[in-house]
């Protein structure tokens, strides 16, 4: 019996030892973790799907490595290459948890963490992924303290199999500039109760026009003469209220809260969380103060008013922040994609344009307008003028 056990051991160790030998040798020691902490699902704009998410990349060495590239993978009934990021294509999109104002974002000190801000574009005539996979080129010291540059394969991230809600505005009716926070907020990955999230991933300001074209009309330090300043806030969808916060004072325009004052309670300001349904929450922030018209556990009705814009908590000027989340929380939930019924595309801007209409207060409108553009079942982009239409 001792003599079988001893030739089973020898036989297994042997095969063993083959196997290890027969392994692919193309395998290389990259010593990061790539992670795709929540997979991103697909959400209608601009008559194509987008995919939003973070990839979180963390230097296990103790030594800097730098992020070369980047190229994500489409994986489907065909594959195809959906980006690839070198150079400044590649740190616009790096956040530096800790260090936001690194010189080199390309650069990963030894245990710490890049997260990449990806944004895909499926073109509306191309099937969309099932899954994504993400090939990185990295540069780092390895052992013998040389200069190697690898190659990764990180492995397949499923693409999440979630239907956005279909909602009604989120404000009254006018026209609208659409700041999303796809551009900055997304930076925003805040570690809360023991978990980091991106809650504003789908997340958007909005900034009344007057019938001039402009924000505001007389002395812009005054809230009460910014055209948004007081308009009515509604519901998106019918649901229960879940949560209200209330009491935090009027911002003077352009002057924000100091960092040390802000909290975790104040940074909406005064805020509505609706839920309405299937585990997924509507969240206005920076409301006008004392303006709340419901309370927790009160059911409301899609349209219905619920407060009045402000220009409260991190705020520099009266607009509705809204996103929505998987979690009865402003912060400590992730953004999940969303899209209205209908809107019109009255304009779009650019960075410059948003600019001039901040700052120096110009006016949206020219003689050369387009026709407005009517959107069903998408969310708008970047710097649109967009206006709503509420029953």
């Amino acid at each position: 019996m001792r003599k079988n056990i001893w030739l089973f051991i020898t036989t297994a160790i042997l095969l063993f030892c083959i196997s290890v030998v027969l392994q692919p040798q193309e395998k290389t020691f990259v010593p990061i973790d790539v992670d795709v902490p929540f997979p991103p699902s697909p959400v209608k704009c601009e008559r194509e799907v987008h995919f939003l998410y973070e990839l979180h990349i963390t230097n296990f060495s103790s030594t800097d490595m730098r992020l070369l590239g980047l190229e994500v993978i489409g994986k489907g009934k065909t594959d195809r290459s959906l980006g690839i990021y070198k150079d400044k294509s590649l740190k616009d999109l790096i956040y530096l948890p800790g260090t936001p104002m690194a010189k080199d974002k390309q650069v990963i000190s030894g245990g710490k963490r890049a997260i990449v801000t990806l944004w895909l574009t499926i073109e509306g005539d191309k099937t969309v992924p099932s899954h994504l996979a993400h090939h990185l080129w990295v540069q780092y010291s390895n052992w013998k303290k040389e200069e190697v540059e690898e190659t990764l394969d990180a492995g397949l991230i499923e693409v999440r199999q979630f239907t956005p809600p279909v909602l009604g505005p989120p404000l009254e009716s006018g026209e609208w500039i659409t700041v999303p926070h796809n551009i900055i907020g997304r930076r925003a990955v805040i570690a809360l109760d023991g978990k980091a999230r991106a809650a504003q991933r789908y997340g958007m300001d909005l900034m009344k026009f007057g019938p001039d074209g402009k924000l505001v009309s007389g002395d812009k330090t005054k809230n009460e003469n910014w055209y948004g300043f007081g308009a009515k806030l509604i519901a998106v969808a019918d649901g229960v209220v879940s949560y209200v916060h209330d009491g935090e004072p009027e911002n003077v325009p352009y002057v924000t809260p100091k960092r040390g004052t802000l909290t975790r309670e104040n940074v909406g300001g005064n805020i509505v969380i609706l839920d309405i349904g299937d585990g997924i929450y509507a969240v206005y922030a920076h409301v006008k103060q004392n303006s709340i018209q419901v309370e927790v556990g009160e059911m409301v009705k899609k349209g219905q008013v619920l407060a009045e814009l402000g220009n409260t908590g991190n705020s520099g000027g009266p607009h509705l922040h809204f996103h929505v989340v998987d979690q009865n929380m402003v912060l400590a939930a992730e953004g999940i994609p969303y899209v209205f019924e209908s809107f019109e595309i009255m304009r779009k801007l650019d960075l410059n344009d948003v600019a001039e209409l901040y700052m120096k207060l110009a006016s949206w409108k020219s003689e050369e307008n387009p026709k407005p553009d009517k959107r069903r079942m998408e969310t708008p982009l970047n710097f649109y003028v967009i206006r709503f239409s509420v029953e």
